[in-house]
């Protein structure tokens, strides 16, 4: 697989995703040991080099979400600081923060393919997530990754949480 896709986008100087376990596989290698030549760039990395620069018409109410790490994003490409300025620059008041955040966030559920390998246990970690998001005084979750909040869905319903980049957008008009 990674031999086809790298022939195919010899060309290209890189790659920005959505999708953080897509990233850390080019970057890390993952377990399959091998190191892409590819430059994957994920959309939070691109977003908080240009923050600044979009042009924010409306801050979207951040007063009764919460922050979410999602494990790739934070704990495998160490993008922590780089969501925070993003959340900062789109919402006012900033999302809470759960108590277990950064490298101690619990899992939800959402990594990967685990909803199909394990769809019970994944659906419990999403469950529990949102159970310590109520506890704590939130009503929704934002999160940077699209896998944690298909996973959120999954476990309540779509208004459970909503995907940073969908945030931007919005508070950008977009």
């Amino acid at each position: 697989y990674h031999n086809t896709l790298e022939a195919d986008l010899r060309e290209v100087d890189f790659v920005v995703t959505d999708c953080a376990a897509f990233a850390s596989l080019h970057r890390n290698g993952g377990s399959f040991g091998w190191k892409s030549e590819l430059e994957v760039v994920h959309i939070i990395e691109l977003l908080s080099d240009v923050i600044e620069d979009l042009p924010v018409k409306a801050k979207e109410d951040g007063s009764k979400m919460m922050l979410h790490d999602s494990c790739y994003i934070g704990r495998h490409l160490d993008l922590f600081k780089e969501t925070r300025a993003i959340v900062s620059a789109v919402c006012d008041p900033e999302p809470s923060e759960f108590q277990f955040n950064r490298e101690d966030a619990s899992c939800c559920g959402g990594a990967a393919h685990y909803h199909v390998v394990a769809p019970e246990a994944s659906k419990r970690c999403a469950s529990e997530r949102l159970s310590e998001m109520a506890r704590e005084g939130g009503k929704s979750i934002i999160c940077g990754s699209a896998t944690c909040d298909k996973a959120f869905k999954r476990a309540r319903d779509a208004n459970a949480s909503t995907v940073l980049l969908n945030v931007v957008c919005t508070a950008c008009g977009f």
